[in-house]
């Protein structure tokens, strides 16, 4: 039976592999191009746009860069992004490595499960159910009118995820490590910071990665607290921006671009980090 069953498995594979490659394809192309669409058309001109969407541009115009990037007032919005952005995941990083921790070491083992289970479940609260108690709290604080709010709500909800990613990676490490340090002296926090964090790196880059492409990109956090046009953050200005020149789609798309542009590179030199990160857990 073996003998003549092995050919037909053999015959399978082929198909299979045909299919994968298809699905994959498709994929790949969903995904390439309206990216290619957005920047094609952020280098068209408005008459081209209109003739035809999908051709390429007859000249480069680079000139909707500049106006986006002058009437848009990028730097600043750029600038608010990255301030909230850093803070943001640098709290949650650091919080999240902190409990997630615990959740690794705590005695007994079921009690950590436990926990990390808790902290499993906020990811899957609605991020609009809290906002407006949220600024209700921040104005009473009288912190409304500053980045603060945006930071500590975007640290507040990237602190699930950190604690889940982190504590899977803790729980695969091995205790002997932990233990030899505590022979030489060191206590919880200088084992968890000079040597067990160390070693997370992975964990580290993915939490990085993941918390940063969320952050940056966020626009209701960021449009309910910037109750200032100064701390107006780079989703928030574009929306405002696509609003007022609705019909500019070079300079709308241009501003899109300018937009994505840092993650999307952010991701393709990091992107091994994020499997590395979490499959730890289940390799080791």
């Amino acid at each position: 039976m073996t003998v003549l069953t092995a050919p037909r498995v053999k015959a399978r594979r082929p198909l299979r592999s045909v299919l994968v490659f298809l699905v994959l394809m498709l994929a790949l192309c969903a995904v390439i191009f309206p990216t290619a669409l957005m920047l094609l058309t952020s280098l068209k001109s408005q008459a081209e746009v209109y003739a035809n969407p999908v051709a390429l541009p007859g000249e480069l115009q680079w000139g909707n860069f500049a106006r986006a990037w002058t009437v848009g007032d990028v730097p600043l919005r750029a600038r608010n992004s990255l301030v909230v952005t850093i803070a943001s995941v640098l709290l949650s990083s650091i919080v999240g490595a902190g409990a997630g921790y615990v959740c690794a070491r705590i005695k007994p083992r079921r009690l950590g499960i436990l926990l990390t289970g808790l902290f499993a479940f906020g990811l899957f609260i609605p991020v609009q159910s809290g906002l407006v108690p949220l600024f209700v709290e921040m104005q009473a604080l009288g912190l409304l009118g500053t980045v603060l709010p945006m930071i500590i709500v975007n640290a507040a909800l990237q602190l699930p995820l950190s604690v889940v990613i982190f504590a899977a990676f803790f729980a695969a490490l091995p205790m002997e490590v932990e233990e030899s340090a505590s022979i030489d002296g060191a206590g919880r926090l200088r084992t968890l910071f000079a040597i067990v964090m160390p070693l997370a790196r992975p964990a580290v880059a993915t939490n990085i990665i993941l918390g940063t492409v969320t952050v940056w990109n966020d626009y209701f956090v960021s449009l309910l607290f910037s109750t200032d046009p100064s701390i107006q953050t780079l989703p928030v200005g574009l929306a405002s921006f696509k609003v007022a020149y609705t019909t500019d789609w070079p300079a709308t798309l241009a501003y899109t671009s300018m937009v994505a542009l840092p993650v999307f590179i952010l991701y393709i030199f990091l992107q091994r980090y994020i499997t590395e990160g979490v499959t730890a857990g289940s390799v080791k």
